[in-house]
Order: structure tokens, then C-alpha cells, then sequence
């Protein structure tokens, strides 16, 4: 028996934050769907689980067998095995099979919530094409998930490490981590090892079927008395929580459509609360971390430019210089001398013809020239929040900072805002320009921020002041004096 030591375990997680697993379906609607199981319900793939462990347990990577691009012609497999993470339902069961589900619950759950995402420029406008959207499983969903090592000798240290690698605070799974997704904390854990030699009939009594752990599987976690089977939490982030009070600024952030009263809503998203292992639904009002990750990261921009002299006077020089520079590049004739026939100077000319048509066109954009400097391009932007993959940097970066979405009480009080359009020459109303929107009034909001342990960020430390004393609005409309939140108290968790 090659692998007579195995170790099982069954471990339950509940999204902290919306999840966001794009798959690769194609929607017409949407963006970037989440990934769905054969029944139609969102999934948390095992190769993604094992993945992010891969990378959490460097020192075990030969658990993990050899990659693909192994030379070796008899590739080792893994002696880890982890299976999809299937969605808990209301009765605390997963669905393993294709059933006919359907009942309010799983409904739920087949038309998620979509996010409305779109890029803004240096200038606060919307940057054209940047508009998109991502599907989210709820906040507070639960999912099941089955882990198993196989070993020819012996290492419950190793299955130690493997167990305690859930219990961190950056258990990360799907895209968006630094958007405010993907975060799991772990709920349960319960374990079972075998020794195939004196435990094979034991081991053989397990069922595939997750629902029926009966009692060959220990619970390890979060049983008091055996909590001493999982270290104590290991924190790669430094927390602080921010509790702010909107009092003195009414707030909107807008869902992208409106309701029978007004044209522009407020954004509202229903959360999962568990109570005795029953799930309850619960809408509450979202401010998206994006909102406020966008304000930070164009303040830093602002900061880290004043800190290392980044002005528009030194940036721009001699526009005439940079103009010429930047045409040269774009329309270089210095190659081409006169020839020698008649037929080859008309070609010159048809040429020569071309790059004047195209000056003639040419609109220089000043703007260019600060492309180092603003935005997502800017240095200290991309110390802290990342930058993406694309065509012109072939390398992404990953950010070092998460802001979490703040859900608010559903049950806020609204208020009505009409607009009316002025006619500067009558002083009368213009004809179809009365328009309107809900804003909030938010006594107390909690802002959580995690910065990577160890990471001193003076622009940072500005951006957040400005935020936390009413200088720095978020949301939208803002230029009509909405946005404005102060500090009450500030909690740092470096337990």
C-alpha cells in the first residue's frame, strides 16, 4: 500500500465579503459572471483552493506534485486532494448531484447581485469604454469543502500546517481581493486520520456524500477544548477600523437606475446572516469599497507628486518642444530623401501627402505628458493599490492595501432632492429638465482598511486624514456638497 497514512478533513467557510469566481461563460447582460455548479448554483472550484493554499505553503510544494512543465518524464501527482466547495443551503446541507432545486432560497442564489464598476479619470469624469459589470454571491453565503492528504510515511505537522493555513486573515479566494471581494473566514473544521494498515475498514465506512460526516470526524474547530489544534491566527494585514459619522453631509451612492419616485437610487444589496446555522436574508445600503479606494488612490496620487516635486510647470517644459517631440514620433519624414525618377518622387509625394492629411487631424493632448504621473500610472498608486496586467506593462502588480465594503442599515432614512434647470435669459424653469435622487443620512458608518504588515505610506496616512475630517467627499454628487463624513473613534487590531 504506497499511501497507507490519510487525513481528511471537511471544512465549512462563509464569505466575509461578496465573492467574485468569474467564469468563463458568455452573457449577453453581463461582464464577468461568477461560476456556477451543474445545479445552477455559485461554486467555489477546489483547483482554486488548492491553488491559494499552493502559495501559502511554499514549504510543502512538493505536496503539491510537479507543475505541468515538469522535464520529468513520470511527473509526481499531489498527495493533496481538494474537492469543490459546494453552497450550503438553508437547511445546512451542500448538493453534490443534479437535483431539481427550487424554492426561494436557491432562487436567490440564481439571480445574484451585479456590481456596476466604471474607471475614473485625473479629472473625476468617467473615462470613455470603462464602464462594466461583475456578479457577486452574497456576503455571508456558506460553502463545504472536502480536503485529503495522502502519505507514505507519517507528518501530522504537515497536515497542521495544511489546516491552520484557513485560519488567516488573508484566506483570499476569486478576483476583485483588492476591489473589497473574496474574502472566507473558517467556520469549521472537522478532521479525521487514518492508518490504512489497522484503520482500513474504518476508513471505508466514510461516505462521499458531505452531509454525512457521522462520527468517524472530529471536530477540531471551534470547539473550545480543541482549539489548541489550530495556532493562533496568522495576520498578514494590519487593521484598523475606522467609525465615522455622517452627520453634518447627506450621502448618495447611486444604484445606476431609479425607482417610481425619483431618477437616481441609492445602491442596496442583500446580505446572508446566520443565526443557529439558519440563514436569513437581510437588504442593507452599500458604500462599494471601490467608492472609497478611488478618492484614496487619487489623493495619493496628489501627495506622492508634491513629496517627490512632480509639478505641472517642471512636467510640461516647452510645449512647442514637446509638441514637435511627440508629432516626430508619430510622423518621422527625416528618412526620406528625393529620388532620382519621376515615378518615385510622385510616390514621395503621395506619401508626403498622407502625413500632412494626417497633421492636419492631429490634436495634441497635453495630458500625455503626464501619464507617469497621475492615475493608476502614478508610483505611489501602484506601491499600494497594484496595477493590472495589460499589452504596454507585461507585468501586473499586486496591491498592498483592502478596503471592505461598508453595508449600512437598510432601513436609513431617505431624502428627496428635486432639481430644476434655470433658463439664465427668462429666470424660468427649462421644459422636461425637473429631475431627482435619494440621498442618506448616515449617523455612523464603520470603514475597514488592511494594510500589509509593516508598510509605512505617508500619503496614505494624508489621503486618510482628508477622508476622516470632512475635506475628502465620497459617492456621487459631490459637487452639490454631498459626501462628507468625520471621525468618531479609530480601532487598530495588531493583536
Amino acid at each position: 500500500m504506497k499511501f497507507p497514512y490519510r487525513y481528511i478533513a471537511r471544512i465549512i467557510v462563509e464569505a466575509k465579503t461578496p465573492l467574485a469566481i468569474g467564469s468563463d461563460d458568455v452573457k449577453e447582460d453581463q461582464d464577468s459572471p461568477v461560476t456556477k455548479d451543474f445545479n445552477g448554483l455559485p461554486y467555489i472550484p477546489g483547483t482554486a483552493i488548492a491553488g491559494w493554499l499552493r502559495t501559502k505553503l511554499k514549504n510543502l510544494d512538493k505536496l503539491f506534485g510537479e507543475k505541468p512543465d515538469s522535464d520529468n518524464d513520470q511527473p509526481e501527482g499531489s498527495n493533496i486532494i481538494t474537492s469543490d466547495a459546494y453552497l450550503l443551503d438553508d437547511t445546512y446541507k451542500v448538493h453534490q448531484q443534479v437535483e431539481l432545486l427550487d424554492d426561494d432560497y436557491f432562487n436567490k442564489f440564481r439571480n445574484l447581485p451585479i456590481r456596476q464598476h466604471v474607471a475614473i479619470n485625473h479629472l473625476g469624469a468617467a473615462e470613455n469604454g470603462a464602464l462594466f459589470d461583475r456578479e457577486i454571491v452574497y456576503k455571508g453565503s456558506r460553502f463545504k469543502f472536502e480536503i485529503a492528504l495522502e502519505l507514505e510515511k507519517e507528518n501530522n505537522d504537515a497536515w497542521q500546517q495544511i489546516l491552520n493555513a484557513f485560519y488567516t486573515d488573508d484566506f483570499y479566494i476569486g478576483g476583485g481581493q483588492f476591489d473589497g471581494f473574496g474574502e472566507l473566514e473558517l467556520v469549521e473544521i472537522k478532521e479525521a486520520k487514518f492508518d490504512l494498515e489497522s484503520d482500513l475498514e474504518k476508513y471505508l465506512e466514510i461516505d462521499v456524500d458531505m452531509n454525512k460526516d457521522k462520527e468517524i470526524f472530529v471536530t477540531i474547530f471551534p470547539e473550545e477544548e480543541q482549539t489548541k489544534n489550530i495556532e493562533k491566527k496568522t495576520k498578514y494585514y494590519d487593521e484598523t477600523t475606522y467609525t465615522l459619522t455622517g452627520e453634518n453631509s447627506f450621502h448618495h451612492f447611486g444604484a445606476g437606475y431609479g425607482d417610481i419616485d425619483v431618477d437616481q437610487v441609492n445602491y442596496k444589496e442583500e446580505v446572508i446572516i446566520w443565526n443557529n446555522n439558519v440563514p436569513n436574508f437581510v437588504e442593507k445600503y452599500v458604500i462599494p469599497a471601490t467608492s472609497i479606494k478611488g478618492v484614496l488612490a487619487h489623493r495619493v496620487a496628489y501627495y506622492y507628486n508634491v513629496e517627490k516635486g512632480n509639478f505641472v510647470e517642471d512636467l510640461i517644459g516647452d510645449i512647442k518642444e514637446n509638441t514637435e517631440k511627440q508629432l516626430q514620433q508619430k510622423y518621422d519624414v527625416r528618412h526620406i530623401q528625393p529620388a532620382d525618377t519621376i515615378e518615385a518622387l510622385q510616390q514621395q509625394k503621395d506619401e508626403l501627402e498622407k502625413v500632412l492629411a494626417g497633421l492636419e487631424k492631429e490634436t495634441f493632448k497635453p495630458e500625455n505628458l503626464f501619464d507617469d504621473v497621475i492615475g493608476k500610472n502614478n508610483p505611489g498608486v501602484v506601491e499600494l493599490f497594484g496595477r493590472a496586467k495589460d499589452s504596454n506593462k507585461q507585468t501586473g502588480q499586486t496591491g498592498k492595501i483592502i478596503i471592505k465594503d461598508i453595508y449600512l442599515d437598510g432601513n436609513l432614512k431617505e431624502h428627496i432632492f428635486y432639481h430644476n434647470k434655470i433658463d439664465r435669459f427668462t429666470g424660468g424653469t427649462v421644459d422636461s429638465a425637473l429631475y431627482s435622487e435619494k440621498v442618506l443620512h448616515i449617523p455612523e458608518a464603520k470603514l475597514c482598511i488592511k494594510v500589509k504588515k509593516d508598510m509605512q505610506n505617508d500619503s496614505l496616512n494624508k489621503a486618510l486624514a482628508e477622508l476622516t475630517q470632512g475635506k475628502l467627499p465620497v459617492g456621487g454628487l459631490v459637487n452639490k456638497g454631498h459626501g462628507m463624513f468625520n471621525l468618531k473613534t479609530k480601532e487598530n487590531d495588531n493583536n
